[in-house]
């Protein structure tokens, strides 16, 4: 899922409700997608810092040893680089 709306570029009160409505349905999926468009991750195995290319979607970033760049990163095993969007354990909060 690709959201491609920020809360600055809301425009109207149907447009909030349908964003929020949204979150509600589907916290897992709406907050990764936030966090793979604006968080750079570090991935340990490869020892590679990556960020997710919207334009040709896929992970890419550069290695943290010689700063060499990764056009096409490979996550092994897995679509993203964390395992667990939302953290429930001390619900009603999440984090």
């Amino acid at each position: 899922m690709t959201v491609g709306v920020a809360w600055e570029q809301l425009c109207s009160q149907a447009g909030e409700d349908a964003l929020r409505r949204l979150i509600n349905e589907s916290p897992e999926e709406f907050f990764g997608d936030v966090a793979r468009r604006n968080v750079h991750w570090f991935d340990a195995d490869s020892a590679q810092w990556l960020s997710y290319n919207l334009t040709e979607r896929c992970w890419s970033g550069f290695a943290a040893v010689d700063g060499a760049p990764v056009t096409r990163a490979e996550l092994p095993g897995q679509d993203n680089p964390w395992q667990q969007v939302l953290d429930d354990s001390r619900s009603p909060y999440l984090r």
